[in-house]
C-alpha cells in the first residue's frame, strides 16, 4: 500500500509539472498572438504540436524512469544465489535505484545476502555430511569385521574348538554386536536431535536412588566385571526435575563408556554431591584417559564418529538445563562432572 501511495504521489507532482509546463507555453503563446506576430490558426496548431510533442516528452521519460530500475532489478533477481563477488560485480553496472523503488531494493539485496550466507552453510552442511558418513562407515567396518571374522572361524570345520575358545570368539562376537548397537542407537538419537523430533518430558525424580540404580546395574553386569566401581554421595535423596529416560541414557552411556575403554583393573568412582549452587554427579575414574580431538569434538558438538557417545550424552544432559564437564589426561584417566545449576529440592 505504501509502495502505491508513493506511485500516485509521483505521479501527480509530475503531472503538476506538465500542465505549469503547458501553460507556460500557452501564455507565451498567448502574448505573440496578442501583438498580432501569429495568427489564431497558427497558434491552434502550435498548441496542438507542443501540446502533443511535451506528451509525448513526458511519456517516455516518465516511462523510462519508472521501467529502468524494474529492467535491473529482473536482472538483479536472475543473479540470486550466486557467488557474492558475482553479485558485487554486477552491482557496478546498475545504477542507484530511484527513490521510488529504493525499499524494494534493499529487500531484494537483502534476500540476496541471506540466499548466498544459506548456501554456503549448505556446502558446510554437505562437507559435515559427508565426513560423518564416512567416519561411521569406518567406525561399523572395524567391529563388523571382526564379528565376520571369528563368526567364519566358528564356522569353520578345520577345526576343533574346545569350549573355552568357543566361549572366547562368542564373548568378542558380542562385544562387537553390542558396540555396534550403541552406534545405532547413537545415530538415532542424533536423527531425531537434527530433526527436532526430541521431546522432553519432566518429572520429579529422585537423583540419588536414580544414579545407585544405574551403578548397581552396571557393577553386575558381567562386561564390568573387570573394573572397580564405587559409589558414595553426601546426601540420601534429592528430587530434580527432569526427563528420567533421557537423563538414565546420558549417565549410563557415560558410565559404559569409562567401562568398555579402559583397561581392567581401572577404579571408577560415581559421587553425587550437593553444593550451595549446584547438585553435582561425577564419574572418576583412573584409566587411559581421552584424546584431546575427541575432547574438542564433543565441545564443539562435532557429529565425528570419534566420542560419538559424549556428544549424545552432552545433548541429552543440556535438554535437562544441565552442563556437562569433561577433564581428562592421556594416562591419568578421566573426571566428567554433571551440574544441575539453581536445582531444588
Amino acid at each position: 500500500m505504501k509502495f502505491f501511495s508513493r506511485i500516485i504521489t509521483h505521479f501527480l507532482k509530475a503531472l503538476m509539472l506538465l500542465l505549469l509546463l503547458l501553460i507556460i507555453i500557452y501564455i507565451f503563446l498567448s502574448v505573440l498572438l496578442s501583438n498580432s506576430l501569429i495568427s489564431t490558426t497558427f497558434f491552434q496548431l502550435l498548441m496542438i504540436i507542443f501540446s502533443i510533442t511535451i506528451l509525448l516528452i513526458f511519456s517516455f521519460s516518465y516511462g523510462w524512469y519508472l521501467c529502468r530500475p524494474l529492467f535491473q532489478l529482473i536482472v538483479f533477481i536472475e543473479e540470486l544465489g550466486k557467488d557474492e563477488s558475482e553479485i558485487k560485480e554486477m552491482k557496478k553496472f546498475v545504477a542507484t535505484p530511484v527513490k521510488l523503488y529504493e525499499d524494494l531494493f534493499f529487500n531484494i539485496d537483502k534476500l540476496s545476502k541471506r540466499l548466498n550466507e544459506n548456501n554456503r552453510k549448505q556446502v558446510l552442511l554437505e562437507q559435515a555430511k559427508n565426513e560423518w558418513i564416512s567416519g561411521v562407515s569406518h567406525d561399523l567396518k572395524t567391529p563388523l569385521s571382526y564379528i565376520k571374522a571369528y563368526a567364519k572361524l566358528l564356522n569353520s570345520p578345520q577345526y576343533n574348538w574346545n569350549d573355552e575358545e568357543r566361549y572366547k570368539y562368542l564373548n568378542i562376537i558380542e562385544e562387537k554386536s553390542d558396540y555396534m548397537e550403541e552406534l545405532i542407537k547413537d545415530l538415532h538419537f542424533q536423527f531425531r536431535f537434527d530433526n527436532g523430533d526430541i521431546v522432553v518430558n519432566k518429572c520429579k525424580v529422585d537423583i540419588v536412588c536414580l544414579v545407585e540404580n544405574i551403578v548397581l546395574d552396571a557393577a553386575n553386569n558381567p562386561n564390568s566385571s573387570d573394573q572397580i566401581l564405587s559409589f558414595n554421595t553426601n546426601i540420601s535423596s534429592y528430587i530434580i526435575s527432569v526427563d528420567e529416560k533421557l537423563i538414565s541414557r546420558s549417565i549410563n552411556n557415560l558410565l559404559t563408556n569409562a567401562i568398555k575403554h579402559n583397561p581392567p583393573e581401572t577404579s571408577i568412582a560415581i559421587s553425587i554431591r550437593l553444593s550451595p549452587l549446584n547438585l553435582i554427579v561425577e564419574i572418576k575414574d583412573n584409566g587411559k584417559g581421552i584424546n584431546d580431538r575427541v575432547l574438542q569434538d564433543v565441545e564443539q558438538n562435532k557429529r565425528n564418529y570419534n566420542g560419538f557417545g559424549l556428544v549424545i550424552a552432552k545433548k541429552l544432559i543440556e535438554l535437562q538445563d544441565g552442563e556437562i564437564l569433561i577433564q581428562s589426561e592421556l594416562g591419568k584417566g578421566t573426571i566428567i562432572k554433571i551440574k544441575f545449576k539453581g536445582v531444588k529440592s
